[in-house]
C-alpha cells in the first residue's frame, strides 16, 4: 500500500509554478504645462492624457491633477509656477515621486507649441518640443502621448500604442 502511495504522489504532475509577480509600479507626477489663461484647460486635459498612457502601461502609479493641486496649495506654491527645475525638484519630494514631467504651452502660428522636460534627466538632456494642431482633439491626443513619453523613454517603457 505505501508503495502504491509512493508511486501515485511520484507520478503525479508537478504543481504549476506561480506567476511571477508583477514589477512595482513607478510613482510619478506629470505636472501641467504652463500656459496663459486661455489655455489652462489645455494644459489640464493633456497632463489627463498623458496619466492615462502612463497608468494604461501598467509601469507608473500617476498622481491625479487634484493630488497636485492640493500639495501646491498645501505647500503654499503656485502652480502655474512649477514650470522650472528646482520648484519641480521641491513639489516631487511633497509628492513622493521619482519620476515627473513639466513644460510650457504657449501659442504658436498654426497652433500650439508644447515643450517639455523631464524630472531627473541629465542636465545636458534638451528639451522636447512639439508643435501642436490648433484642433483641440488632436491638440490632448498629441500633447499628452508626448507628455507620456518623455517619461516612459527614461524607464524604456513601451506605452499604449493609440489608434
Amino acid at each position: 500500500m505505501l508503495n502504491l502511495l509512493l508511486a501515485a504522489a511520484l507520478a503525479a504532475p508537478a504543481a504549476p509554478k506561480p506567476p511571477a509577480a508583477p514589477k512595482p509600479r513607478i510613482a510619478v507626477a506629470l505636472l501641467p504645462p504652463a500656459s496663459p489663461s486661455s489655455a489652462i484647460p489645455l494644459s489640464y486635459l493633456i497632463e489627463e492624457r498623458a496619466n492615462t498612457l502612463l497608468d494604461s502601461s501598467g509601469r507608473y502609479a500617476v498622481n491625479h491633477l487634484k493630488q497636485i493641486q492640493r500639495m501646491a496649495q498645501g505647500e503654499q506654491l503656485e502652480l502655474s509656477g512649477l514650470s522650472d527645475e528646482p520648484h519641480v525638484a521641491q513639489a516631487a519630494r511633497h509628492l513622493g515621486v521619482s519620476r515627473g514631467a513639466w513644460g510650457s504651452l504657449e501659442p504658436a502660428a498654426k497652433g500650439w507649441k508644447l515643450t517639455l522636460h523631464a524630472l531627473g534627466a541629465p542636465a545636458s538632456a534638451k528639451p522636447v518640443v512639439v508643435e501642436l494642431p490648433a484642433e483641440l482633439p488632436q491638440a490632448v491626443e498629441r500633447g499628452g502621448a508626448a507628455m507620456a513619453e518623455v517619461v516612459a523613454s527614461a524607464d524604456k517603457v513601451a506605452l499604449p500604442r493609440v489608434a
